[in-house]
């Protein structure tokens, strides 16, 4: 078993799909753009939100783009369609955290929305961080593990933690930062994405309850 998982959030923690797709439809609004149906921005926004509101013609500056995503996201769960937590979660955290695996968060979903879902879901306490608003995930490993007290340089302790994600862009961003990473089946990529883009995360997954057998 891994002495350290870091978990992506959206796709694999929270179901939050729904709830994002309206919020970026509103925001496509805001520009003035035309609204995409759910498979194709399901498709394109899990390599890289950043990259998906650039194919749509919209330039703004990342951190506005974070404000006006964060207001509409606020927007949407306001009237009553929100994330949800899988049902496996819980009980896969409490385990972990019995076999003294060290966990963390990180993930591109706005940091206010991420720390306010883990309060609701009950499962804040099992994190030793929480980051949010992440739109270079290797870097941002990398900085989760600095602050974690992993040298990544040292072979022998970088083979002890995995990044735990539902897309693409969180098997490439594990590898680059040079540790190994798990994909799960249940978020916002699924398998024919992995094997189009050829690639080869250390562990497949059908949910998170796979993680108490590696």
């Amino acid at each position: 078993m891994y002495s350290v998982i870091i978990f992506d959030w959206s796709g694999t923690i929270s179901d939050d799909r729904e709830p994002v797709y309206r919020a970026n439809m509103l925001l496509l609004k805001y520009f003035d753009q035309e609204e995409v149906d759910f498979e194709r921005w399901i498709k394109n926004i899990g390599s890289s939100v950043l990259d998906f509101y650039r194919a749509e013609g919209i330039n703004t500056e990342p951190e506005e783009l974070v404000k006006l995503f964060s207001k509409f996201y606020d927007e949407v769960c306001f009237n009553g369609v929100k994330p949800k937590i899988y049902p496996e979660v819980k009980e896969t955290l409490q385990f972990l955290k019995k076999k003294n695996v060290r966990m963390a968060v990180l993930s591109a979903h706005p940091q206010k929305h991420l720390l306010a879902e883990a309060r609701e879901y009950g499962i804040d306490h099992f994190f030793e961080l929480i980051r949010g608003g992440c739109w270079d995930k290797a870097e941002g490993l990398r900085k989760v593990c600095r602050e974690m007290g992993i040298n990544l340089k040292r072979k022998r302790k970088r083979a002890g933690v995995l990044y735990v994600g539902d897309t693409t862009h969180d098997i490439k961003s594990a590898h680059e930062a040079g540790i190994a990473s798990a994909w799960v089946d249940h978020g916002y990529h699924k398998k024919e994405d992995i094997f189009l883009e050829k690639l080869s995360p250390e562990h497949l997954l059908a949910n998170l309850t796979g993680l108490k057998y590696l």
